[in-house]
């Protein structure tokens, strides 16, 4: 659960405890609310601000060619492909995707917030492709902030069941079920905003294949025979460096086999996921989209906690000064 989550929670159990609390410090339940109202709108305010630099950090990353990729932050923009050789289907729309994200709620009946449960979340997982034209580079999903639109909401997992609203489910009473996917179907248009890092480490895989080879040549009374110039059954220093070069030159040879097979279309070293920035996106949107939402959530959040700040100083300076 991220921190903005945590912190509304907080903030709801401090006003639905706000009688408990206000008799504890012997203070007017109404006063000790204005000082939460107060507080919760410095944070909206503070919030407001998060969104707007987010804002500027998408607008001022300019799109990044994969041919061209540098390790770091990126934003890439391209088709989604799949890196299985099929793509595969999501849990219960069955549509076939490169990447899905699902939610199973259900309907709690309360006194004061009935609403709707998640009681199950999950994500495929698997890696994708993004091909901008210039090249393709892997995604992976695990950590992403999703942005996608959602295209299955279902009372049942078959898909047979109607959409449910919160008024049917509120009529029905608790239990009502309802199960909702977005996902993104293979040569749809995506945005990423992630880190480019390495994949693998060439130089440590490479000496660890060495490393074995020399091992097993080691425990082979013929190999050793083949670098045993002197003949005593040993290797001094110089037979075993032969030995090393012998079985690097092997490596290097195999390597060369495999990188031919492999597809040059692709960074094979790099992948885009999670970083230390924590700035991951991933979105069916434009960035003009998703600049534009951050827009209105930052002006909201901005002036209307300055507004709720304010309205509950005024309030609290009228109750002292009466």
């Amino acid at each position: 659960m991220d921190k903005r989550k945590i912190s509304v929670i907080v903030f709801v159990v401090l006003i639905f405890s706000a009688r408990l609390i206000a008799d504890f410090f012997h203070m007017e339940q109404q006063i000790f609310l204005a000082i939460i109202g107060a507080a919760f709108g410095i944070y909206l305010f503070f919030q407001g601000f998060a969104f707007l630099n987010r804002k500027r950090l998408i607008q001022n990353i300019p799109t990044s060619k994969i041919n061209a990729l540098a390790l770091g932050l990126v934003e890439v923009i391209g088709r989604a492909l799949p890196s299985t050789p099929k793509p595969f289907k999501s849990p219960y729309a069955k549509a076939n995707c490169v990447f899905y994200h699902y939610r199973v709620q259900q309907f709690v009946r309360r006194q004061r917030n009935s609403g709707w449960k998640t009681i199950s979340e999950g994500s495929s997982g698997v890696p994708f492709y993004v091909d901008d034209g210039t090249g393709k580079v892997l995604v992976d999903s695990k950590g992403a902030e999703i942005h996608l639109e959602t295209r299955y909401i279902s009372s049942s997992p078959d898909g047979k069941g109607s959409v449910i609203s919160p008024w049917m489910a509120s009529t029905a009473g608790s239990g009502a079920m309802r199960y909702i996917e977005k996902y993104i179907m293979p040569n749809e248009n995506v945005y990423v905003l992630g880190t480019a890092k390495k994949s693998r480490d060439y130089i440590a895989e490479r000496q660890g294949k060495v490393e074995k080879r020399i091992s097993n040549w080691m425990e082979d009374k013929e190999k050793i025979k083949e670098f045993d110039a002197t003949g005593d059954g040993w290797l001094d220093d110089v037979e075993f460096f032969q030995m090393r070069q012998k079985a690097e030159a092997d490596v290097s040879k195999e390597e060369g086999k495999e990188e031919a097979k492999r597809d040059l279309t692709g960074l094979a070293d790099v992948i885009i996921g999670k970083g230390e920035e924590k700035n991951f996106i991933i979105s069916d949107k434009s960035e003009k989209e998703i600049t534009s939402a951050l827009k209105g959530k930052t002006f909201l959040l901005i002036f209307g906690g300055a507004a709720l700040t304010l309205a509950m100083v005024i309030y609290l300076l009228t109750k002292f000064h009466k």
